[in-house]
């Protein structure tokens, strides 16, 4: 981030690139330091530290699940097509921390897009999408990282996502098959109270 107290300029003088830029405004007489070059120098350590984890997302947002208060619930499970299925429901207060799961079907292209993920939070459903669409597959099984969720291309291809996902009171996730073809499922869910 590159903090601003009174104004920002973003430019560039190359052709054909595609960039994002997002800003948060704060509210009125909130102190901000606005950055200067010599914060680079300062927070250099920090910086390549930070740079050497973006590395591998995956490790950093890995939930620790050696630590209190973690509680991995494996599924595996064969869906026929038109069955819906759950993967876990249970009661809170909680937080699911991290999903991993491995596809295996004739289609692997269909079967990501033709399981339907729901997630019910509170009573509320929050999540229905494609399967492979929570995970960033689409189009297509490539293998990459970002912060909260990737496909992982070792031991077999798979999506995982480190979402936080709070509740109060219940947690419920399924999967419903609208292939034409058997899908099976295997993961883990990952809760922290």
């Amino acid at each position: 981030p590159i903090s601003y107290a009174k104004h920002c300029k973003v430019s560039c003088e190359a052709p054909d690139v595609y960039y994002h830029v997002n800003y948060r405004t704060y509210p009125e007489k909130t102190e901000v330091k606005t950055f200067v070059k010599e914060d680079l120098e300062h927070l250099s350590s920090q910086i390549k530290e930070l740079a050497e984890q973006l590395r591998s997302p995956m490790k950093i947002a890995e939930p620790n699940l050696d630590a209190p208060g973690f509680s991995p619930a494996e599924f595996d499970l064969n869906i026929s097509p038109g069955e819906e299925k759950t993967l876990r429901d249970v009661k809170g207060p909680s937080a699911v921390t991290s999903i991993w799961a491995v596809l295996q079907s004739d289609d692997l292209a269909a079967a990501a897009r033709g399981l339907l993920l729901s997630m019910t939070f509170d009573e509320e459903e929050t999540v229905s999408c494609p399967f492979g669409d929570f995970f960033g597959m689409a189009p297509g099984l490539q293998p990459y990282e970002s912060l909260p969720m990737g496909v992982a291309q070792k031991p077999s291809v798979y999506p995982w996502s480190h979402w936080y996902m709070p509740y109060a009171t219940r947690m419920r996730c399924t999967v419903k098959n609208y292939t034409v073809n058997k899908i099976h499922i295997h993961g883990v869910i990952t809760l922290q109270d």
